[in-house]
């Protein structure tokens, strides 16, 4: 798999997207645990299901603070226990609920990379990925609802912004790094 951790598949953007533009609650409709991998050649953002679904997992509630929902999923095994053979937890999904009923991966998440997500972000996190991360996810969510909800504005608003962005120059840059802060002469 070229891509590790997790991802919001397309069609879960979508619905974070409907969810924030007219304020709905965010349903839950099911956890899902499996053993699959997703193919090389196949974008994990592209997926609708598990690649190979196995057993239901669970959550608890979604809460909200602020902009940031928490939640806690797991698998049971005293939730499936109907198996008649062990599996090895290499992926799982989180699903919801769309108004119009239908059912929409919000989230895909492979194990095995996770943990090496997590040493990257611990202890080589040279870019600051992590104290930024909850700000980046709030305007990001921010951005997809205003598209959303109004994509004529959102496009003049961000020809806007791109018109108002000044001129950028390393050399200029590092000149003014170095007359306004390093005073190297």
């Amino acid at each position: 798999m070229s891509q590790y951790g997790c991802t919001i598949p397309r069609r879960g953007r979508e619905l974070i997207a409907k969810i924030l533009a007219a304020k709905m609650p965010l349903k839950i409709s099911r956890i899902m645990m499996g053993q699959g991998v997703c193919p090389d050649e196949v974008f994990p953002g592209d997926l609708e299901d598990l690649v190979e679904p196995v057993a239901a997992g669970t959550s608890n509630e979604p809460t909200y603070d602020g902009d940031t929902v928490h939640m806690t999923v797991e698998y049971r095994s005293d939730l499936n226990g109907g198996l008649d053979h062990g599996f090895w937890i290499r992926e799982f999904g989180v699903f919801a609920q769309d108004e119009d009923g239908s059912e929409v991966m919000l989230y895909y998440g492979t194990k095995e990379k996770l943990g090496r997500l997590k040493k990257e972000l611990i202890y080589k996190d040279w870019f600051q990925t992590l104290p930024d991360f909850n700000a980046y996810v709030v305007r990001k969510n921010q951005a997809l609802a205003d598209y959303a909800g109004n994509p004529l504005d959102w496009a003049k608003r961000t020809l806007l912004n791109i018109s108002k962005a000044g001129f950028f120059s390393s050399d200029r840059t590092i000149a003014e790094y170095n007359s306004d802060i390093w005073h190297l002469g």
